[in-house]
């Protein structure tokens, strides 16, 4: 079993030898990650420190972190409002850099770190934000295993149920059966043949 993840490296120590840290980091120190999600234990995590190619005899050349996290985490199911597992599957690439001209002159598209020359670079808050910029930003079930699905089973597709046309008078209007009459029902309408003999008044005189 892997032990504590340690808190804090000076990456530059580890990328001139090719050194990696691997270990544990619990749930007690994932307290930023809570504002998003709920960690189920801790984290495993690998990160692999490296210099940056063609950057291997320069002064203060730019780290290379390759890292890798997996874990649990619980969430809101933006759906239907239940629990939501998610796992987390972190495979990415960060650079540090000494200042923030030496980080603008570095790939635009990897993200850039910058760590002070003499601080070192703090483990819990590098995973804590890759884990939380992997996540999804409107986390939902499975279509089909949103809880949502069995509570609306019964449901019409427009949303509304059979009993909501019993008390809603819209809704019954808009549902009911519209009857055509009959031709010949419709010429006995008295209100017709008063105007048929309107009609031929008319035409006598």
């Amino acid at each position: 079993m892997r032990g504590a993840l340690i808190k804090r490296v000076d990456p530059w120590h580890l990328a001139g030898r090719g050194g990696a840290v691997e270990g544990v980091l619990g749930a007690g120190r994932l307290g930023r990650l809570g504002a998003m999600a709920t960690p189920l234990g801790g984290f495993d995590i690998s990160l692999r420190f490296d210099r940056m190619d063609g950057q291997a005899a320069a002064v203060g050349a730019a780290v290379m972190v390759r890292l890798s996290v997996r874990g649990r985490v619980q969430t809101v199911c933006q759906r239907c409002l239940e629990p939501l597992d998610l796992p987390v599957e972190v495979d990415g690439t960060v650079l540090v850099a000494r200042s923030d001209a030496e980080a603008r002159a570095l790939d635009g598209d990897t993200e850039a770190l910058v760590v002070d020359v003499g601080e070192m670079l703090e483990l819990d808050d590098l995973v804590q934000d890759e884990v939380m910029l992997a996540l999804p930003f409107a986390p939902r079930h499975e279509p089909g295993e949103c809880a949502s699905h069995d509570h609306h089973k019964g449901d019409r597709i427009d949303g509304a149920s059979a009993h909501d046309d019993q008390t809603d008078p819209v809704l019954a209007h808009r549902n009911r059966e519209v009857v055509v009459e009959p031709e010949e029902k419709r010429t006995n309408n008295p209100f017709a043949v008063l105007a048929a003999l309107q009609g031929g008044d008319g035409e006598e005189n």
